[in-house]
């Protein structure tokens, strides 16, 4: 259709059958193409690789307005419309064009005057519009948008009227025929309907009675097949009008239709508004803008020839091809957000009306009016638009996620370095907070792997609970003898397990063995009997209970202290207890208690009265707990821990020095549930995943003292000290401390 000057008066009016025109414009110069042939095949998906390199660039720039709408940048991430079925609804398509060579094109005539089939175009509209859509990407010529995509083939017609005059689009042309193309939407499943068609009237020209009255049975086929998923995409027009065109622009007062629904206006290369193109108007809501002027695209009847045509015709396929896109990449978001997608991430800045408009100019609403939302963007449309959250409660629009980058979720203490790796080769998803579109991202970007190792602390015990809780600084244990009854029993209190079972057999040493560094404080009471108790010979008994209000049971086990010579101590713990993990991924972690076999064997060697060595091994195996969203499970697994040492008593003075390592976990798991994909609805699906952890022995050395105070026989506290150096780091020290205590 030749240019037509702006607000040129159409007064044609809405009559029974409705005068239709094609969108399309005038064409000039026919070029045959000369690039190298393909070093691919067509339809290859091609994910992560640059698809302009070499002679695809070449082809790339031939046709502009994929630039300009930031094709490339979905493309090269694997987004090509693959899977995604699309409908022509034109003049046929020439199947035999090289732009479409290898593909099946399934479709329909509906155009009952016209006997040719709809894989033939004697117009060569339709072949122009559907390879803006999806011609081949094969380094030929140029390339669509959606090159991937599964084509159909809606014929309405053999002619557009291309040229000046207007005709009758049969397959159309009515509210019947038009029913029959709209069903034929939903018997096929299409995704995304492309219309380069219009009425000769413009929505600000009619009711929406008169407009449900005309399409009695056109809207309510509309409506089911936007049901089915089906999202349409027409023109504008080219009559250079300030509104659409009636059918185009139809959801302005047939609101239902809206929420799956663009019309798409046209500007040229340098993002200026043409003389022909229709106006957003009253339907600024769902209008969108894209490239249409001087577009180059494939010719029908000529295998290897392409054509320039302007039109809103040619701007609507571009459109319909980032909807494409958009399909691919959020299979899961329904229709309707994909529409909001599009809509929202176009832009109206440098955009330039017919006058001269631009957004410093004249502003918001009038520039809405002339282009709607803007300029549609792939790349935009495909990536996230708000926050990207990590959620626990299998929700994708929850109110409690995590943000990725800004919010790094933990891991258990001391194995985010031996996980980082297996975390940066794992796929996690995570949902976009302004609709709850799936990303993915490797998991290392949501959990910190860099978090400083937990230090258990390594000095004699302070025998102050509270001191300890308050300022985790040594480890808690005090037993009490008593010599009443049968059995001589001792009370043992702790801040965990393994300092417990230890109480009686070591004393105040019992601090120089750290617990586990994956394990957390949990106050824990012993009870111990001597069922034999000897100079040469003790077996002791014992229960563990919670100190908590629920005072549970939590294990049992036997000490063995065996003197074979005066100046040499062997003992033997074994015990079935509970100790407890720091699993949850929050910041302030939660403890889980997770079932342990303990098995402790110490040396004590009195080398003088006031100098000895001691070595402890232990060996703790580890029960499985289960994985949830937001607390880790372990998957057995067993830790290796040894202590050496060197004490020297003078008077009141007591000196330690010696290694201690923090624990080594073999042959271990852990495992998370993390969010692999949602559903439709909102509900997030979770995959356990499990990593590996065998870790390196690391030994750190430590120095510790304590000091009883007293002058005579009165008693002024307790001083304790303790240095040690990081086992993980050596030229760093781990903790320190300096205490006092006085019992009043």
């Amino acid at each position: 259709m030749a240019i037509i000057q702006r607000y040129a008066v159409f007064s044609a009016l809405l009559a029974a059958t409705v005068l239709l025109t094609a969108c399309g414009g005038g064409g000039s110069g026919t070029v045959t193409a000369s690039q190298p042939p393909p070093t691919s095949s067509p339809g290859d998906n091609f994910i992560g690789i640059d698809t302009t390199a070499g002679a695809f660039g070449l082809e790339y720039d031939a046709q502009y307005g994929l630039r300009q709408l930031n094709i490339a940048a979905a493309n090269d991430s694997g987004l090509t419309g693959l899977g995604v079925r699309m409908a022509v609804v034109d003049t046929g398509i020439d199947a035999s064009h090289t732009e479409f060579r290898g593909r099946r094109i399934s479709g329909f005539n509906f155009g009952s005057t016209d006997s040719s089939g709809y894989l033939t175009d004697s117009d060569g509209h339709g072949t122009h519009v559907a390879a803006i859509m999806a011609a081949n990407r094969d380094g030929l010529g140029m390339r669509g948008v959606a090159y991937d995509a599964a084509l159909y083939a809606y014929k309405i017609s053999s002619s557009t009227g291309v040229g000046g005059s207007t005709t009758t689009l049969p397959g159309v042309a009515t509210d019947a025929a038009w029913t029959n193309v709209i069903n034929q939407h939903s018997t096929d499943r299409i995704q995304v309907s492309n219309n380069s068609w219009g009425s000769s009237s413009t929505i600000d020209t009619i009711s929406e009675g008169q407009l449900r009255a005309t399409y009695q049975s056109s809207i309510p086929a509309l409506v089911q097949a936007q049901q089915q998923g089906t999202i349409f995409v027409f023109a504008a027009g080219n009559s250079g009008d300030n509104n659409p065109s009636l059918t185009g622009a139809m959801p302005a007062l047939i609101t239902e239709l809206k929420p799956q629904w663009l019309v798409t206006v046209a500007v040229d290369e340098n993002l200026r508004e043409p003389a022909f193109t229709d106006r957003c108007g009253m339907a600024a809501d769902f209008c969108v803008t894209a490239p249409g002027v001087n577009i180059f695209s494939a010719e029908a009847n000529n295998v290897t020839g392409y054509t320039t045509l302007s039109g809103t015709s040619m701007a609507a396929p571009h459109v319909a091809g980032v909807v494409a896109l958009v399909l691919q990449q959020f299979p899961e978001l329904t229709a309707a957000e994909v529409t909001n997608r599009v809509k929202v991430t176009s832009s109206l800045e440098n955009l330039t009306g017919f006058f001269g408009c631009t957004m410093a100019t004249c502003g918001d609403s009038s520039m809405r009016a002339i282009f709607g939302h803007g300029l549609v963007n792939a790349q935009a449309a495909t990536s996230p638009i708000g926050t990207l959250i990590y959620t626990t409660d299998g929700n994708v629009k929850t109110t409690s996620g995590h943000a990725v980058g800004t919010t790094a979720l933990m891991v258990p203490a001391g194995l985010g370095q031996q996980i980082a790796r297996q975390l940066q080769r794992i796929d996690v998803a995570v949902f976009d907070s302004f609709d709850g579109a799936t990303f993915r991202v490797t998991a290392d970007k949501v959990f910190n792997t860099q978090q400083q190792h937990k230090i258990y602390p390594v000095g004699y015990s302070t025998a102050s609970l509270t001191l300890h809780n308050a300022q985790s600084i040594a480890p808690f244990s005090k037993t009490i003898t008593s010599q009443s009854g049968a059995l001589p029993h001792h009370i043992s209190f702790a801040t965990n397990a393994f300092t417990a079972i230890s109480a009686t057999t070591w004393g105040d040493k019992a601090g120089l063995m750290a617990q586990p560094a994956l394990m957390s404080d949990q106050a824990m009471q012993q009870f111990e009997w001597g069922l034999v108790q000897t100079d040469r010979l003790s077996v002791r008994p014992f229960t563990q209970f919670s100190q908590n209000n629920s005072g549970e049971l939590m294990g049992a086990g036997i000490n063995l202290s065996i003197k074979p010579i005066s100046s040499v101590r062997a003992h033997l713990s074994i015990a079935k207890s509970q100790s407890y993990m720091a699993s949850n991924i929050n910041r302030f972690p939660q403890s889980t208690a997770v079932a342990v076999n303990v098995a402790e064997f110490g040396l004590e060697h009195d080398i003088t009265p006031n100098v000895s060595v001691f070595a402890r091994s232990r060996l703790t195996e580890l029960g499985s707990t289960s994985a949830s969203t937001q607390q880790w499970g372990i998957k057995g697994g067993q830790i290796f821990q040894h202590h050496l040492g060197v004490e020297f008593k003078v008077n009141q003075i007591k000196l330690a020095v010696g290694a201690y390592d923090p624990g080594q976990m073999k042959n271990t798991q852990i495992a998370l549930l993390l969010p692999d994909s949602r559903t439709p609805e909102g509900r997030v699906n979770y995959k356990e995943q499990r990593f590996d952890v065998s870790q390196k022995t690391q030994v750190g050395v430590f120095l510790a003292a304590k000091a009883n105070l007293h002058h005579g026989a009165t008693s002024f506290g307790t001083v304790t000290f303790g240095i040690q150096q990081s086992p993980y780091e050596s030229s760093k020290v781990g903790r320190a401390s300096l205490t006092y205590t006085h019992q009043f």
